[in-house]
């Protein structure tokens, strides 16, 4: 009889020697525990749980109304499977508080939802503004500037990636702290901005190391003329900008990009000091529809997932028609983006093989759809080509489109010499321009 075993000591060794390696992408991913576990005792952030006990207990004693409302939304949140913590509270809050009007929801106004909203924000900017009991002479035993002192001797080829769920500033201290460059999204000096294209754009600021801040952060806010995502350290608390669960299509960092980052073949991610809803985010991709069962030249054959839940999902508020005719679809290979059009669905769209089967027994479709599409091209940064120099294998995932992508495949025109004269027919929410040039 084979006996297996499970020698940790093995999987180590194999860790140090892609570790040791300077060819190996490499990224981490640091949670809610990184910031609670920071190696000094008296500068520590207090867990999610805790966090939403203090803040409640304090809504409560604040205002009776205040705290019917919140265990109103307690049990509104805990009905839809959703864990009830400071997080899922204040996205329900701001939801609420964008759509009120003049009515009443929980039986607060508008105005009560507006000062519940920024009371629960300013505590929670309190709570995590540990920096303020950060000493310089603390800096260096910070745990986390164990690991930027690692990140800064060594030279790889491809410079770490940081991924995190926090708002505090720890990561920032400890990555200067160690001397390192590195790009978090913003560009500018004066007032810093928020800058899409660079993120985007896999080659931009290559030789330095990427923090990504998933849920938002301290310092970053709204400009108040046109709404763009600035970096002020002088920002009030109530305007600071934490992960509102509503607005993730115009969130800067989408959860998104650590799922693809998490993905790839050729990339090592440490999960370290990870919460559960870090991890959620790295596996939940609401796009996600399938995986290519075959593929002969252009064409490729796609099983739709047995287990997606609806052929009109909704996704950041816009409704995305699965299979119809037309439609694009996209198939992530590493840095590049394959794009395809939906040519056939239904049965006859299943492979040849499986199709002459099925006449015979229709139990071989085990429950799954089929669509059939031909590539048109591929996206590698923030640009669009026709045709493609790569080509799917049999396993890889295939994801719906999104307007985002569309922008992507779409741009090219001058915003000053053009006009909008309607829609894109593949999206609702798209304009169509028409260059004058």
């Amino acid at each position: 009889m084979t006996t297996n075993t499970h020698d940790p000591r093995e999987h180590i060794r194999g860790i140090h020697q892609i570790l040791i390696s300077d060819k190996k992408r490499i990224g981490f991913l640091l949670g809610a525990g990184s910031s609670f576990a920071t190696g000094l005792s008296h500068v520590s952030v207090p867990a999610v749980v805790q966090m939403t006990k203090t803040i409640i207990d304090e809504v409560h004693a604040h205002s009776p109304a205040f705290a019917l409302a919140v265990q109103d939304i307690q049990a509104e949140i805990e009905s839809s499977e959703t864990p009830f913590n400071i997080e899922s509270l204040l996205s329900t809050i701001e939801a609420k508080r964008a759509v009120i009007g003049s009515g009443a929801l929980n039986g607060l106004d508008s105005s009560a939802f507006s000062e519940l909203a920024d009371r629960v924000k300013a505590r929670v900017v309190r709570l995590v503004s540990v920096h303020e009991k950060l000493e310089t002479k603390d800096r260096a035993s910070l745990a986390h500037a164990n690991l930027s002192n690692w990140i800064a001797k060594g030279k790889r080829r491809f410079p770490a990636e940081l991924f995190t769920t926090n708002y505090d500033y720890l990561v920032e201290i400890a990555l200067e702290g160690s001397g390192i460059p590195y790009f978090d999204g913003f560009a500018g000096s004066f007032e810093p901005f928020f800058c899409l294209e660079a993120v985007e754009d896999v080659d931009a600021y290559s030789n330095l190391v990427k923090l990504w801040k998933m849920h938002g952060s301290l310092g970053w806010t709204y400009r108040d003329y046109d709404k763009a995502v600035i970096r002020d350290r002088t920002a009030k608390a109530e305007s600071i900008l934490i992960y509102p669960s509503h607005l993730t299509r115009h969130w800067p960092i989408s959860p998104a990009r650590l799922s693809e980052t998490y993905g790839l073949p050729e990339r090592l991610v440490i999960i370290g000091w990870a919460d559960q809803h870090a991890l959620t985010d790295m596996k939940h991709n609401p796009t996600h529809i399938g995986q290519v069962e075959s593929v002969s030249g252009s064409t490729v054959t796609i099983r739709m997932a047995s287990s997606y839940p609806s052929n009109m999902p909704v996704i950041d508020g816009t409704v995305y028609r699965i299979g119809q005719i037309g439609s694009f679809l996209k198939i992530p290979l590493g840095y590049a983006n394959l794009y395809g059009l939906v040519t056939q669905a239904g049965v006859l769209a299943m492979p040849e093989s499986l199709l002459i089967a099925y006449q015979e027994d229709p139990a071989v479709a085990d429950g799954h759809h089929w669509l059939r599409m031909i590539l048109i091209g591929e996206q590698v940064g923030s640009f669009f080509e026709r045709g493609v120099l790569q080509s799917p294998t049999s396993g890889d995932q295939v994801h719906l489109v999104t307007n985002e992508d569309l922008r992507i495949v779409y741009r090219g025109y001058n915003d000053r010499s053009s006009i909008v004269i309607g829609n894109q027919c593949a999206s609702d929410g798209l304009a169509a321009q028409l260059d004058m040039d």
